[in-house]
């Protein structure tokens, strides 16, 4: 399982706030594709275009200059196995029984990272979330 949680000592920027629910808004986006069984690259693009909408054309999936192409991964035996949600897989098409992580993230340089992980079945009724630990933000 794959499952990222933000706790904070203190409080967070307006900033870090609304990057992560900005986040969990492209989490949504993707929970609403995947049981329509799009390639991996339609998921990809669909959320990237979401995220630059939403302001972080420079920040989403790492600092500008140095953003990862890919937004989650398949798992099973191996990490990083099929399904690649990521740039370019306009090939492949989500499959009933594949599992994978989804992990939005936005980055600001100097202060800091925030966004969502989560796994995912996609079964024949529909897409399924194995990890269940709350996702709000946690400020100590």
């Amino acid at each position: 399982m794959d499952q990222t949680r933000v706790f904070a000592i203190g409080p967070l920027s307006d900033r870090l706030r609304r990057g992560y629910e900005d986040m969990l808004k492209v989490q949504d986006r993707m929970m609403e594709l995947a049981p329509e069984r799009p390639t991996w690259g339609a998921i990809y693009d669909e959320c990237l275009a979401l995220a630059v909408k939403l302001g972080y054309a420079d920040s989403f999936m790492g600092n500008r200059g140095a953003q990862v192409s890919f937004i989650g991964h398949g798992l099973g035996i191996e990490i990083d196995e099929y399904p690649f949600i990521a740039r370019g897989f306009n090939d492949q098409r989500l499959e009933e029984g594949m599992v994978f992580a989804f992990e939005p993230k936005v980055v600001f340089p100097g202060e800091g990272a925030v966004g969502i992980e989560n796994t995912f079945y996609l079964t024949q009724s529909g897409l399924k979330q194995l990890t269940h630990s709350d996702q709000r933000l946690v400020i100590l």
